[in-house]
């Protein structure tokens, strides 16, 4: 009886602790430890950063957000088999990076991989629920299979989310009309 008290405490306090936030994980916390290679990516220095994930991952090959990184760094070099290589091994230590699924789905779509590109942005899309680009390419891709409300529906979200370049799909590249009309 007491250790089944003892354990309905623990459950309890874990509970507690997942509810208030108390939990963090480990991407978040390498987001603050890697900043400096983060800064890199963002002001498209892509080979430092390439170099510095390299050394990241030499310390800690279990870092998701490294392989992410140099994932993203690697599609915006030119080399998409590398980067979805990259992404895989993201998501295999952290199935809820959404960055990485996003920059699998572009590799895969410029391939023209377009199913396995489309669940890609799905997963996206489900884990990045506030990420703008990948409804836009979500939505992007929707268009090219003809799913024409459902790519509307896609770039609107992401237009509302900030997105500048979706609005230009939803207007200029939309290939129907009806994108336009059916507001």
């Amino acid at each position: 009886m007491e250790s089944f008290v003892l354990f309905l405490l623990l459950l309890f306090y874990v509970f507690l602790r997942v509810a208030f936030g108390k939990v963090k994980d480990k991407t978040a916390d390498d987001r603050v430890r890697y900043r400096p290679g983060l800064e890199l990516v963002k002001q498209k220095q892509y080979d430092q950063a390439v170099a510095y994930f390299e050394k990241v991952i030499g310390k800690d090959d279990h870092c998701a957000l490294a392989y992410a990184m140099r994932g993203k760094c690697r599609l915006a070099q030119g080399d998409p088999i590398e980067a979805i290589v990259d992404c895989n091994r993201a998501t295999s230590f952290d199935h809820c990076l959404a960055e990485a699924y996003l920059d699998k789905g572009i590799a895969l779509f410029r391939l023209k991989h377009v199913t396995e590109a489309y669940l890609e942005f799905d997963k996206a899309v489900w884990y990045g629920k506030d990420n703008a680009e990948a409804y836009r390419w979500r939505g992007i891709l929707r268009m090219q299979l003809g799913m024409d409300e459902k790519a509307r529906q896609d770039l609107e979200k992401a237009i509302r989310l900030g997105d500048e370049h979706a609005s230009y799909y939803l207007l200029h590249k939309g290939g129907n009309r009806n994108l336009i009309e059916k507001k």
